[in-house]
């Protein structure tokens, strides 16, 4: 049963901090979710709770959080802001990738940024490091949709054509998957 919506609002992105606050990036702004009102079954938003990002609130984008729980946003072609805890920002970008639009990124449990472009493969970047790799291209030229970890040695790649790649260390698996992935 649907208890309440924000159909009035495009969401870029959807995630839940390391202190379980659940936090979008829409099209109009980034704020978190009241979790008061979500108890009651009500979608509200408000803005974050941490004073690191205020006053100014950032601009939207795809989220992420790193081990200390600061928050990174990828906007596009401009690159990824990371919001320190005391207050400074840091832009991430790169001559390499400031053509590129980030679709989708994570940032690791060692810090490690990894970065998807509109169909232009998987970005490692590594403190001031960074390095491509096509392994998970080899068979598939489609293109990278998505990327999750599931420790610092698993990762599942979802491409374009919705083929599942298990990489780890060791080995790529790759599965087929019948249901459209978005």
């Amino acid at each position: 049963t649907i208890t309440d919506a924000l159909s009035e609002l495009f969401v870029y992105s959807l995630k839940k901090d390391y202190s379980n606050i659940i936090w979008l990036s829409t099209d109009k702004t980034v704020a978190v979710l009241d979790t008061l009102a979500l108890s009651k079954g009500k979608l509200e938003l408000r803005k974050p709770y941490v004073n690191y990002i205020n006053p100014a609130l950032p601009e939207s984008g795809a989220i992420s959080f790193n081990r200390q729980n600061e928050l990174h946003i990828a906007t596009g072609s401009n690159g990824i802001t990371r919001y320190n805890k005391d207050g400074t920002q840091l832009l991430i970008t790169s001559q390499e990738l400031s053509a590129l639009t980030v679709l989708n990124f994570f940032v690791d449990n060692e810090g490690v940024i990894w970065i998807c472009h509109d169909g232009n493969g998987i970005y490692k970047l590594s403190n001031t490091k960074l390095s491509s790799s096509a392994s998970f291209l080899r068979e598939n030229k489609s293109g990278i949709k998505l990327v999750r970890t599931n420790s610092p040695d698993t990762h599942w790649v979802v491409t374009t054509d919705n083929k599942f790649t298990l990489h780890t260390s060791f080995t790529d698996r790759n599965f087929n998957i019948n249901i459209p992935i978005y």
